[in-house]
């Protein structure tokens, strides 16, 4: 029997990293209240440089220079708070114009350029100039390692990760976001090591979670099942968590807790198409075939443009014996990733069905040559 896909959670590869440009040139925003909401898929950090930290040290010249670029960053500051960026980007460029040794506004550029510009190498640009101005500025290393990473620099991003937290050995986001990286350079014991020590320094519950994740990816399945418990106990509502515990508690063979764990997931977040996925793979293993039809029919629903979500579905309806519908949603599923390896045996199984052997023995060849092992 072909082995189901399981995906832990829909998610992108993009980076979200709420907070950090606020905390620095926004104190006031957060003094009046501002929620920074929280974003919990696998490996989107929250970020929020810790409450004990300051602001980068300004750089100004003392050569009269100061003074009117001093203005012109704190209007930049103002914008920012309007979020009127172009504007803060205009007043952060003038105070450099008035003092290029101010490396407080190289670096404030480059975290509106980043987060809301667009503009990645021009924010690397300055977070480089600010870094030579300031060479021991923590939130500098960080914030370029942010901007590194989002080029696919992963070994850049961990080297400034790592001085950011020789620079300040309590900075629990720069753990978390050198697990991140190590993640993808494939050093999973390192990047589980990291999370455990951003949980040291900020127990909360978006730490456990990413730890959870790293610990699901290990096989430790009891460590990740307490992770995501740990999680779900600092953060209730974590739908998340609730999914992520679901796949784990399925692995280890607790089925109850796992349906459990899923639906609790999609009661807290009737959108999050995952577990939908994963629940419908634990029916599918349990032979509730029409259980788990409805469930990947949820999941196709709410990620039209997600494979797994038709790969699973053609599956379903192939063991019912609708082999026209297997067969187009495979062909949706080989469309949106002509790379899925399964997708082409599944797909070949139904074309046998067919009688479509030639068809059959081109998906089967490809599967293969894609690398995936049928099942014996």
């Amino acid at each position: 029997m072909p082995k189901r896909r399981r995906h832990p959670a829909i998610r992108s590869e993009q980076k979200s990293r709420p907070g950090a440009l606020w905390f620095v040139i926004g104190l006031v925003v957060l003094i009046a209240g501002a929620v920074v909401l929280l974003v919990v898929f696998p490996h989107w950090r929250q970020v929020s440089l810790p409450a004990n930290s300051e602001p980068i040290s300004t750089g100004a010249s003392h050569d009269g220079k100061s003074a009117p670029a001093r203005r012109w960053l704190e209007m930049g500051d103002a914008a920012v708070t309007k979020r009127d960026f172009n504007g803060a980007i205009s007043d952060y460029t003038q105070a450099i114009q008035s003092d290029p040794n101010l490396a407080e506004a190289f670096y404030k550029r480059g975290l509106v350029l980043e987060e809301n510009g667009g503009d990645l190498n021009a924010a690397l640009a300055d977070f480089n100039e600010a870094i030579r101005l300031q060479p021991h500025e923590p939130h500098v290393f960080y914030e370029r390692g942010n901007s590194r990473y989002s080029r696919q620099d992963y070994r850049g991003a961990a080297a400034d990760f790592t001085e950011a937290i020789r620079l300040m050995p309590t900075f629990a986001d720069a753990f978390s976001y050198r697990a991140l990286a190590r993640h993808k350079l494939f050093d999973f014991d390192g990047a589980i090591q990291d999370d455990t020590d951003a949980i040291r320094l900020k127990p909360d519950a978006v730490n456990y979670y990413n730890r959870g994740k790293e610990r699901y990816k290990k096989g430790d399945l009891r460590g990740a099942i307490q992770d995501f418990g740990d999680a779900i106990r600092l953060k209730p509502d974590f739908a998340e968590a609730f999914n992520d515990r679901g796949l784990a508690r399925s692995d280890a063979g607790d089925v109850n807790g796992a349906v459990n764990d899923c639906i609790e997931a999609i009661t807290l977040k009737p959108d999050l198409g995952a577990a939908f996925n994963n629940l419908g793979n634990i029916r599918e293993r349990e032979g509730d075939i029409d259980g788990a039809l409805r469930d990947y029919e949820q999941m196709v629903r709410l990620f039209p443009d997600n494979a797994v979500g038709y790969g699973n579905r053609g599956t379903v309806r192939f063991k019912k014996g609708d082999i026209d519908g297997a067969l187009a949603d495979y062909d949706r599923a080989i469309k949106l990733d002509y790379k899925f390896a399964q997708v082409y045996y599944d797909r070949s199984r139904a074309r046998r069905q067919k009688g479509d052997a030639a068809g059959a023995d081109s998906d089967y060849k490809e599967s293969i040559s894609l690398g995936y092992t049928p099942p014996k």
